[in-house]
C-alpha cells in the first residue's frame, strides 16, 4: 500500500477513528435487577420451605435465616458474575483491525477489508408477547464463518456497528481499486427512482368498503335489537336476540378494522414520495434537496428485511432535525410501490462511499 493511500485512509473521518461497541447500560441494568429479584425469590423460598423439613429445623430460626440468606446470596453472586463478567461483550474497531472481546478476553480478531460481514436478527415471542431479540454478527473470511451473539446490544448500537464494518469495506475497496479523488466522478450524475403511491389506493378503497359494510351491519343489528327488546314475545328475544348482538359486534369490528386501516394506509400514502434522485452530493426527494454534507445519519430499512416490513428512510441533520419517508412495504401486493428499493439502497451506498458511516441499515 502506498504512502498516499495510507495518508488518505488516516484522514477519513468517522469509521477510521477507534471506537468500541458494547452492551446497552440499560439492558445490563435490567439483567442486574433480574438477578436481585431472583435472589430475593430464593431467599423467600428458603424461609417458606426450610421450616417444613423437620421439627428441629423449624425451631432453629437462626439456622433458617442463615441458610435462606446464604442461598439467596449465592444465587445473586452467580447471576451477577454471569451478567457482569461472563456476559461482557465488546467489539473494538481500530482502523481496519477488529477485535472482539468476551468476558474481558479477546476471542476473535480480523481485518475488516478481508471479511464479509452479515447479520441475523431473531425476535422471540411467547403467546404473541415479545420476549426478546437475539442479534448475531456473522463474519466470513475465506469461507470460514464465525458467529458472535451480540447479547444486550441495543438496536441502535448494533446497527451502527454493522454500518461501521460495512463502511470500512467500502473505503478499502474505493481506495485500493480507484483514485479516491475522482470517486464521485465515476458515479452517474443523477440516478432517478420513481415510486407509485397510488398502489395503496385500491386497498384503501376496499378497507373503506369494509368499514361501510360494518357500519351498515352494526346499525341494522342495533335496530333489530331494539325491536326485539320491545317485543313481548320471549321466544323472539331468546331466538333472535343473541344473533343480533353477534351481528352488532361483528359490524363494529368490521367498522373499526376497515376505517382505521384505511386511515393508516392513507397516512402511509401521504408520507410516500413520488420521486427520488440520488447524486454524489445528496438526495432530491420530491423537489426537496438533502445534501450529504448537512446530514449526520441516514438510516434505512435493509432490502427484503422481513415480510410486511415497512421500508423507511430517515434523514437526520447535524442540528438534530429528523425527516422520515416511507418507501413502500415488503409485501407482494404492495411491492409495486417501490420495486427498485434494493437498487436504491445500492445507489445510496455508492453515493456515500466517500462518507463512511453515514448510511446505517436499521437492524431491528
Amino acid at each position: 500500500m502506498s504512502f498516499q493511500t495510507e495518508s488518505y485512509l488516516s484522514s477519513v473521518p468517522g469509521p477510521m477513528t477507534p471506537r468500541a461497541y458494547g452492551r446497552s447500560p440499560g439492558l445490563v441494568l435490567w439483567a442486574v435487577i433480574g438477578a436481585i429479584f431472583a435472589a430475593a425469590l430464593v431467599t423467600l423460598a428458603g424461609f417458606g420451605m426450610l421450616p417444613g423439613i423437620s421439627i428441629p429445623m423449624r425451631q432453629n430460626r437462626p439456622l433458617i435465616t442463615t441458610l435462606s440468606f446464604g442461598a439467596g446470596t449465592l444465587v445473586l453472586i452467580l447471576m451477577l458474575m454471569g451478567v457482569l463478567w461472563r456476559g461482557q461483550f465488546k467489539v473494538l474497531i481500530e482502523g481496519f483491525q477488529v477485535t472482539i472481546y468476551r468476558a474481558f478476553r479477546p476471542v476473535g480478531q480480523f481485518d475488516a477489508r478481508q471479511a464479509l460481514v452479515s447479520t441475523q436478527v431473531v425476535k422471540r415471542s411467547t403467546n404473541g408477547v415479545h420476549s426478546g431479540t437475539t442479534r448475531t454478527l456473522i463474519v466470513n473470511i475465506n469461507g470460514l464463518e464465525q458467529r458472535f451473539n451480540c447479547k444486550q446490544f441495543s438496536r441502535k448500537t448494533f446497527s451502527d456497528m454493522v454500518a461501521h464494518l460495512h463502511s470500512l469495506n467500502l473505503v478499502a475497496t474505493s481506495v485500493l481499486e480507484h483514485d479516491p479523488a475522482s470517486y464521485q466522478q465515476r458515479m452517474p450524475q443523477r440516478v432517478l427512482f420513481t415510486l407509485d403511491p397510488s398502489v395503496y389506493s385500491a386497498r384503501i378503497v376496499r378497507l373503506n368498503i369494509l368499514g361501510g359494510v360494518g357500519a351498515l351491519i352494526a346499525v341494522i343489528s342495533t335496530v333489530l335489537i331494539f325491536i326485539t327488546l320491545q317485543s313481548s314475545s320471549e321466544d323472539a328475544i331468546d331466538n333472535g336476540g343473541i344473533w343480533f348482538f353477534i351481528g352488532a359486534f361483528l359490524g363494529l369490528a368490521f367498522l373499526f378494522v376497515g376505517f382505521l386501516g384505511a386511515a393508516s394506509l392513507a397516512k402511509t400514502r401521504r408520507r410516500t414520495p413520488r420521486q427520488i434522485v440520488v447524486d454524489g452530493q445528496g438526495l432530491n426527494i420530491d423537489q426537496h434537496y438533502f445534501a450529504f454534507s448537512l446530514l449526520s445519519r441516514i438510516q434505512a430499512t435493509p432490502p427484503n428485511y422481513g415480510l410486511s416490513q415497512v421500508q423507511k428512510l430517515s434523514l437526520q441533520s447535524h442540528q438534530g432535525g429528523k425527516t422520515q419517508f416511507l418507501l413502500g412495504i415488503n409485501q407482494a401486493s404492495l411491492g409495486r410501490v417501490f420495486p427498485n428499493y434494493a437498487e436504491f439502497i445500492g445507489a445510496l451506498r455508492q453515493a456515500t462511499a466517500h462518507l463512511p458511516g453515514l448510511v446505517v441499515m436499521d437492524l431491528q
